[in-house]
């Protein structure tokens, strides 16, 4: 996809759809963001450490979620 092409979204407007079961279960487990993001770091050798601001935009489905990112947080929830 270009640069500055439209994306595509949820019918309600959101990057992705998963941030809601995201949060649902990040909560379930007891963990807060920072909590989360340091099991992120955890689980891909330090690859990706999610800060609590990019926890929240996933949740919240302002950001766009990749296809490892999805499989990494499913891992480690």
């Amino acid at each position: 996809m270009p640069r500055g092409a439209p994306r595509l979204r949820t019918g309600d407007g959101l990057l992705n759809s998963v941030g809601a079961r995201v949060r649902e279960k990040r909560i379930a487990a007891g963990w807060f963001k920072g909590d989360f993001a340091a099991r992120i770091a955890e689980a891909t050798h330090g690859v990706w450490s999610a800060s609590e601001a990019e926890i929240y935009k996933i949740e919240a489905g302002k950001r766009i979620c990749g296809d490892l990112e999805i499989k990494v947080l499913a891992r480690v929830l």
